[in-house]
């Protein structure tokens, strides 16, 4: 990854658009012991939906790099799959096999059962290929599939995202103390919003219920806002638990879920928070190969490192874009750099003095008596989205004081933005070499690099 290919958004992995299969809705595991022999050895497994209604396996060992396996699973698409390398204990028992050989359970949507809680089927396997022990999900107290208009979830386009959590006590009415949590599309049969379920066993589900009327209530909607791109449309997410809040990637839009992608945070999983700057990807980003649909994100995250990888339509072609992402540090959230979404340059430094070019980023000296001086310095946008609040940050000597003009600017994609820093040289600095850093920052970019000033 990374050193040998820089890979961005522009770039789809798998699919249609490279020569492969349909292939939507990503749902990616990543295990570095290559799945301990259940199954294909690899780092990474990809069930994805495709043509037929169908859902289709790829591997790979670097994320990047795709070997069709293909279809795994006749029955459903819009799959979520979890895997656990102990096995699942208490797994649903079925007679072919038994039960103690399940390492991998899905989720997935059964659509000819659109506005029942049959909606979303259940299957399990022990090995990511053959699949056993297929059933429809039940609603417990709390329905989480009415099947009844007009309630938000009156029907399911399948699940979003499954978290396990072993060892749950599975009592009270916290849906985190159960084994599985799931995060579910519901649909009035029109707009879509996500839902929250909570299982011992996973396959009989209650539904949150915010207000204790006995209807599950749903955790994450559209805004509701004219104008805002995600309207009235959100679905297909996921979902990571950093250990101190929620982070979520969404697919949302106005009159349909594949307008874009969004980011939220939350502290309990429940309540969320949308990002300032979204969306982070969205179809009118100006990228052939998703300009027709951009959503379905499955994150990954290990260490600093975040993993994308999310659906993409264009020519009526669908296939599978990764991004990467670092987060600035290991506790960070929402401070995200999406590589090649967002990044910005420090190119040119002219000015009234004396300059000369080094090398690289090290920037030559000015050589400056005293007085004022104007140094015009250009930022360029390299992301593909808009870089919001770019500003520049000096650090220099006493006595050498500065203006910066404009004080921010938000600099569009593939655009640069000139700004002018007036230097005032005093009496108060000796005569010598200084260094001036220069940083600029913004949401999710910064650059920075030196200008050596000679002071005669």
């Amino acid at each position: 990854l990374g050193e040998e290919i820089r890979w961005n958004s522009d770039t789809p992995v798998f699919g249609e658009w490279i020569g492969g299969p349909k292939a939507y809705y990503p749902s990616v595991v990543y295990d570095p012991d290559r799945f301990s022999g259940h199954g294909i050895a690899s780092k990474y497994k990809m069930w994805y939906g495709t043509s037929g209604a169908q859902t289709g396996l790829a591997v790979s060992d670097d994320g990047v790099h795709w070997t069709d396996i293909g279809v795994v699973m006749t029955d459903g698409y819009h799959a979520t799959v979890e895997y656990y390398s102990d096995g699942f204990p208490g797994a649903n028992r079925g007679d072919n096999p038994n039960d103690s050989f399940m390492y991998y359970r899905m989720w997935y949507w059964d659509y000819p059962s659109l506005y029942s809680v049959s909606a979303i089927g259940y299957a399990e396997s022990p090995d990511g290929v053959h699949w056993y022990n297929y059933q429809s999900l039940q609603n417990g107290t709390v329905p989480i599939i009415t099947g009844t208009w007009p309630d938000w979830n009156r029907g399911s386009y399948g699940p979003c995202d499954v978290l396990y959590n072993p060892g749950a006590s599975n009592t009270g009415s916290n849906p985190f103390d159960y084994t599985f949590v799931m995060y579910y599309d519901g649909t009035t049969g029109g707009v879509e919003s996500i839902g929250l379920g909570y299982s011992s066993d996973g396959i009989v589900w209650n539904g949150y219920d915010a207000d204790g009327d006995g209807k599950a209530d749903p955790v994450f909607e559209g805004t509701y806002t004219p104008g805002d791109w995600d309207y009235d449309f959100v679905s297909r997410a996921t979902i990571i638990n950093t250990g101190r809040e929620y982070e979520m990637w969404y697919s949302g839009g106005i009159g349909g879920m594949n307008n874009g992608i969004g980011y939220a945070v939350s502290f309990d999983g429940i309540h969320w928070e949308r990002d300032v700057n979204n969306p982070v990807l969205h179809r009118e980003d100006g990228t052939p190969w998703r300009e027709e649909r951009t959503y379905c994100p499955m994150v990954i995250r290990e260490g600093n490192l975040y993993m994308m990888w999310f659906t993409g339509k264009g020519e009526s072609k669908y296939s599978i874009g990764y991004v990467t992402g670092e987060a600035l540090s290991e506790n960070s959230q929402i401070s995200l750099f999406i590589e090649k979404l967002f990044g910005i340059n420090i190119l040119n430094v002219n000015s009234e003095g004396t300059f000369a070019v080094e090398n690289g980023k090290e920037i030559g000296k000015l050589s400056l008596g005293r007085g004022t001086y104007t140094v015009e310095i250009d930022i360029s946008n390299t992301g593909i989205l808009k870089a919001y609040g770019v500003k520049l940050e000096i650090e220099a000597p006493e006595g050498i004081k500065f203006e910066i003009s404009p004080e921010k600017s938000d600099i569009e994609r593939k655009s640069m933005q000139t700004f002018t820093i007036t230097l005032n040289i005093t009496d108060a600095i000796s005569s010598g070499d200084y260094l001036l850093r220069i940083k600029a920052t913004g949401n999710f970019v910064s650059d920075s690099t030196y200008i050596k000033i000679h002071v005669e």
